[in-house]
Formats: C-alpha cells, structure tokens, sequence
C-alpha cells in the first residue's frame, strides 16, 4: 500500500467532495449561503456520500470492476439513499424545500406512493454526483493512486461504521422534516431491498467489469466529449417533474450510457476523457442550480453568492484536471486503463 501522505489527501477530499457535488452545488437547502452549517453538515454528509465512494472505490478496486460496476454499485447505493436513509421517495411533503409537492405529485403512483420522476432523478443523481464523478476527479487528479487502495482492512471498517452512523442520523432527521411522518411500508422495503441486490448482484457479473476494447474504433477528441457531456447534463437537469420529463430523462441517460460506453472501447480512450467527463458534469451541474428557486428562509443574496463561488471553484477543478491529464503520455493500444485503474478485460470478454 502506498504511503499514507499520498493516500490520506484523497481520502479527505473525496469525503468533502461527495456531498459538495451531491448536495451543495445546487444550492437548494436551508443551510445555503452558511458557511458554519455547510461546513458543519459536512460532518455528516461526508461520511455518508464520500463513505459510500470510498468504500465502492475500493471494492472496484479489489475486484477489478470497471465503471459499469461502479454505476451498477452506485445505483444500489442511490435506491438505499431514498428509499431507507433520507426517506425522499415516500416523504409527502417538507417545507425547507421550495416546491416539494409540485416535484412529487405529477408523476405520483398511488398504488405505490412512490412518484417516478424523483426516482429516476434522484437515483441518477446519486449515481452522477455522489460517486461518479467526485471519483473521477480523484482518477484524473492523482494518476499514482490509480488502482492503488486507498484505505486498509480497519480503514474500511471504520468508514462502513461512520457511514452507518450517519445514515443514521439522516434518517432520524427525515422523520422530523416530512410532514407526516413517513413510513414506507413492507412491500417498499422489500421494492427496495430487491432493487439493491439486483444492482449489487449485477455489479459482480461480467456486466460489472471494464469493457473490452475495440481495435480500430475512433474515439472522440476531449473537447467533443466535455461539450457532449455538457450538452447531455443540461437537458436531464433542466426536465420537469412530468411523465414527458421522465421520457426525456431516460433518454438522456440512456444515450449518455450507450455513447460514453461506445467511445470508452476506444484504445485512445484515457485520463484526458474522463477529466472532460467529470469537469463538464460539474459546470453543467452547478450552472443549473442557479436556476433553483430560493429557499424558504435564505436571503437571496446568499443563495447566488454560494452558486458563484462554487461555478468559479467548479470550473477551476475542471480546468485543473483538464492540464493535469493533459501532460500524460496519450494511451496506447491495449493499454488504456479503465477508470478505476484496473485493466481493461481483454477483447471478446463480453
């Protein structure tokens, strides 16, 4: 294992990062513009969305997932976010959160009590946002951690425990925001839990592993892939909470997944296409939470504010990510590395 004054900076950044991207970026709570209580909400957030990258991080690592793995754990980790941590897919209404039943009643399945545009949204998100792409920056940021564990056998136990803990807490504190006080009933549980380990399940198949190369196949330039990213971002963060935004938000994710899949097979797929992954999605990300309306109880003025500091930090990040990567050796055929760091599997794998 690498010394620990390499690996320690990650481990802090990735668990400050996770729940900046997750959360803080959209500036929609009733802690933006605080300084103290975003820093202090971190104390929490951070061992739970940065616990939750760390620990499928290392577990990729370990068994040589590629990122379709890694997305496949992230959903597990998304579907157990809202359906049994934050309680956000049966919450019927909160006030902190500026137009809660406008987002949830139009797509709401009675039988269910599960509305289908949070879903799709939030399950997605957690997948972009808490695990995609804070991991990213890490793999364009630091090339020598690269398929490198991070934390040991009692490091990882500890950030399971921590993560539980918080879990904990913010499923204590969504039994006081909603109103009423929300209770998912057994068949959600089960919905959920089966949901989990199918993903989870999925996960360690082949579906799970690095995609094969494709000799021959062209990639696209970095530039090509932050604008397609860009692009992609802001049509799936700008839809509604309507059935026609349902439709427009898989097909974003689904074109999203098969296009990104399609160039990854490229062997000059490498660094410099993952940081213009990760730094588009950021810039796209926190552009659109300019957009979100106010929240109840913030001062205007501090609500834009935090959206301005964090674009000028965003787009620094991709612009730093983008030069790093940018001195690396250009990837050559059979050599390019998946995005964890693991080696790719070998063509005809799948």
């Amino acid at each position: 294992m690498l010394p620990l004054r390499m690996r320690l900076p990650a481990v802090v950044a990735l668990v400050a990062g996770a729940p900046i991207c997750a959360e803080y970026l959209q500036a929609y709570m009733g802690s933006t513009g605080d300084v103290a209580q975003m820093a202090g909400g971190l104390l929490v957030l951070g061992p739970l969305y940065g616990g939750a990258a760390l620990v499928i991080r290392e577990v990729a690592v370990s068994t040589h997932r590629g990122w379709p793995g890694i997305v496949l754990m992230a959903t597990a980790f998304g579907l157990l976010m809202t359906g049994v941590i934050d309680l956000s897919l049966v919450g019927e209404y909160r006030s902190d959160v500026e137009g809660w039943r406008e987002l949830r009643e139009p797509t709401l399945v009675g039988a269910w009590g599960v509305s289908v545009a949070p879903l799709v949204g939030w399950v997605s998100g957690h997948v972009l946002m808490s695990v995609g792409v804070p991991l990213m920056v890490l793999y364009a940021a630091a090339p020598r951690l690269r398929g490198a564990r991070l934390v040991g056998r009692w490091g990882l136990l500890a950030t399971v425990v921590l993560f539980s803990l918080a879990a904990l807490a913010i499923r204590m504190d969504a039994r006081r925001v909603y109103e009423p006080d929300p209770a998912p009933s057994a068949w959600q549980y089960g919905a959920v839990a089966a949901a989990v380990a199918l993903a989870l399940g999925a996960a360690f198949t082949r579906w799970g592993a690095a995609p094969s190369q494709r000799p021959g196949r062209r990639v696209w330039s970095p530039r090509a892939v932050f604008v397609a990213t860009v692009v992609v971002s802001l049509a799936y963060g700008l839809t509604d909470y309507s059935w026609w935004g349902v439709a427009v938000t898989v097909a974003a994710l689904t074109g999203a997944a098969w296009g990104l899949g399609a160039v990854a097979r490229s062997p000059g797929w490498g660094p410099r296409h993952v940081a213009a992954v990760a730094g588009a999605a950021l810039v796209a990300r926190t552009a659109i939470g300019l957009l979100a309306p106010v929240p109840p109880g913030v001062a205007a003025v501090a609500k834009y504010g935090q959206n301005a500091v964090l674009l000028a930090a965003v787009v620094a990040v991709a612009w730093w990510i983008a030069r790093r990567t940018a001195a690396e050796p250009e990837p050559r055929a059979g050599g390019a590395e998946a995005a964890t760091g693991a080696a790719r599997a070998p063509a005809g794998a799948r």
